[in-house]
């Protein structure tokens, strides 16, 4: 650190920290950094909202939006072809089809982008591509769920229940804020403080949730306040991997409960994805270890829940 103020002192530099995760890291590399009123500047980025409005309160931070369809078609073919090269007329639709199924996300895009960069440039390769992104994107694990792990690995214990607990609705579920926050309470997830209702406490997790950019907004209500959530697919997928460590959560999905009879439920909650009676699940599945049961069935958004 002295070192770097001493080499510093008096010139005119640009610092740029990224992915920055803490108020007291910023702190200390501030001190290592000298103010000589000269124009010098620290961009920092972090996922913390908390952390970046600490470093500069008078200035509001730039957030980071997912792209559009444009703009993530505009990254995938850049990647791909580069920028001199055209991308053939037989492959654009498919690709615009996929660059979509990224759902505006910049890391899932690369990874994409790599796997069609080393595959045949032909509408067959892609097409299957378009039909299993989701699994290509998975099939790298260190590049996407890695680097998303980090958010979730910096939670609060009482977060991670919260956040994990979005896995029990399907994929692309818009789940409704007073729905989840009152399933939060059943389960005994939020701490109660004093002068603070429980619902407060909810609004609080969700909020902080909303803030690292685990949660995304689906609809607001006429006050601004957030009506209904979700999550990115990778974000889903990272929810499913760390629930599955934890024992938190087990979600059947409909495919994969063709012969119910073999279900064994070792885990304290269990979601089924599927259309398959309610009662033939619950009597021929073990239960010894299980809280609650969620039941979902197609076409159906609010589940049947079995405590």
């Amino acid at each position: 650190m002295d070192m770097i103020y001493k080499k510093l002192k008096g010139r005119r530099y640009l610092a740029v920290m990224d992915d920055l995760w803490s108020s007291d890291v910023w702190d200390l590399m501030t001190r290592t950094f000298p103010d000589d009123n000269n124009g010098s500047r620290i961009i920092l980025t972090s996922r913390l909202n908390d952390v970046a409005m600490h470093a500069d309160p008078d200035s509001p931070p730039h957030e980071i939006s997912l792209l559009n369809v444009d703009e993530s078609w505009n990254l995938l073919h850049d990647k791909v072809f580069g920028i001199k090269q055209v991308c053939p007329p037989e492959l654009e639709d498919i690709g615009k089809q996929v660059a979509q199924k990224c759902q505006g996300l910049p890391l899932a895009l690369l990874v994409v982008a790599g796997h069609l960069y080393k595959i045949a440039r032909t509408p067959e390769s892609w097409g299957d591509v378009a039909k299993s992104v989701s699994i290509v994107v998975a099939d790298e694990p260190d590049i996407c769920l890695g680097v998303l792990a980090m958010s979730y690995n910096y939670l609060p214990n009482h977060l991670k229940s919260c956040f994990l607990y979005i896995g029990v609705f399907p994929e692309d579920s818009e789940v409704e804020v007073e729905r989840m926050i009152n399933l939060w309470v059943s389960e005994g997830f939020l701490l109660e403080e004093r002068h603070k209702s429980i619902e407060e406490m909810g609004r609080e997790c969700l909020e902080d949730l909303l803030s690292r950019n685990l949660l995304m907004v689906r609809k607001r209500r006429w006050n601004n306040e957030v009506r209904t959530c979700g999550v990115h697919d990778l974000i889903r997928d990272l929810i499913l991997r760390e629930a599955g460590k934890e024992k938190f959560l087990q979600v059947t999905r409909n495919h994969e409960a063709t012969n119910p009879s073999a279900q064994k439920l070792r885990v304290r909650r269990y979601s089924f994805h599927s259309s398959i009676y309610q009662a033939t699940c619950w009597e021929s599945s073990s239960i010894d270890l299980t809280r609650t049961l969620h039941f979902f069935q197609q076409q159906q958004q609010r589940p049947s829940i079995i405590p």
